[in-house]
């Protein structure tokens, strides 16, 4: 039997911190697998967006936006490390599915690119603000903004790659939602462990890595026994489990939360300066800063937002302390 995602809520709203969600494929929209679809003109087309983006401004800027917390640490995942191995895991899946490998991976290497500095926070603090609809919609309209003749499928793969946006209207771009959500439970978690938020070992990274493998499997199984985009039911329960756990130990974690309440007054400083100037693209121009331009903005120390400064703090047993912000400048 194959499960696939209902397109709710699950951005911790009504569905719940925990919401990974799923109905029988019968009872949500489906994407149905196509292998003959695309011709030869289309085919080309998407291996040529392939390469634009994957050598264009909207992906190298994610090099410096970050993935769950900022931190200066070598080795930590920033939007565009998590970006690649969505793509990695979308071109997998494609490629055993018989979909289209550049169409997916062009949608996964893009998929992000309209994330404001700090990412989610940097997201809620502009919608917060009424400011554009979110990252997704905000990284289609930069897309089509640079590249005016970009395919409509991945345009739509980049907007509607969110659990909580409509469904994508392309097999590919489903994949690459299914792939979002495995690839950034994984990257969390390794990022948690390297900065010392959690502990965990070589027995537990390999079966991290081997937990992976199975849920890559299990869509594959899943997806091509019913035809539909989907997932095996206890898989799609150990995937709910997982993100469980992450919510607990690593998005509810004290030094995370302390550090995301630094982080948007950091973001409020900016915008703060952006209205002094009277900058004429005002908080647009926020959406597309990266992490160091934001901090740089406000002449904020970098290490001064580090996560392993509020871990120092709380390991040596003082309250996480909300760090001054100056003023806008």
């Amino acid at each position: 039997m194959g499960f696939k995602r209902s397109w709710l809520d699950t951005s911790f709203g009504f569905a719940g911190p925990y919401g990974t969600r799923v109905a029988h494929f019968s009872l949500a929209p489906t994407a149905r697998i196509d292998r003959q679809d695309w011709s030869s003109a289309e085919k080309e087309r998407f291996a040529r967006e392939r390469e634009l983006i994957g050598e264009g401004p909207h992906l190298s800027r994610l090099s410096d936006v970050s993935q769950v917390f900022y931190s200066t640490t070598p080795g930590l995942s920033k939007r565009l490390t998590h970006s690649v191995e969505v793509a990695r895991i979308a071109g997998l899946l494609s490629a055993e599915l018989g979909l289209n490998v550049a169409l997916a991976e062009s949608i996964a290497l893009s998929h992000d690119c309209g994330h404001a500095p700090f990412a989610h926070l940097g997201e809620r603090f502009l919608q917060e603000r009424r400011i554009g609809a979110g990252h997704a919609s905000w990284g289609a309209d930069a897309l089509d903004h640079w590249m005016v003749d970009l395919s409509p499928q991945l345009l739509d793969g980049v907007r509607n790659h969110p659990w909580d946006a409509n469904a994508p209207q392309t097999a590919e771009g489903e994949v690459v939602s299914w792939a979002d959500r495995i690839a950034y439970l994984f990257d969390d978690l390794h990022d948690a462990a390297t900065a010392g938020l959690i502990p965990i070992n070589a027995s537990s990274a390999e079966q991290s890595n081997q937990t992976k493998g199975l849920l890559i499997n299990s869509i594959v199984r899943a997806s091509g026994r019913t035809g539909v985009i989907s997932i095996e039911k206890d898989a799609c329960s150990l995937l709910g489990t997982l993100r469980q756990s992450n919510w607990a130990t690593i998005y509810q974690h004290p030094a995370v939360r302390a550090q995301g309440v630094d982080a948007i007054q950091v973001l409020a400083a900016v915008a703060a300066s952006l209205k002094l100037r009277k900058d004429p693209r005002g908080l647009r121009h926020l959406m597309t800063m990266s992490d160091t331009e934001a901090l740089s903005a406000v002449n904020f120390s970098p290490c001064r937002l580090d996560i392993t400064a509020f871990l120092s703090a709380g390991k040596t047993g003082k309250m996480f302390q909300r760090l001054p912000v100056p003023a806008a400048v």
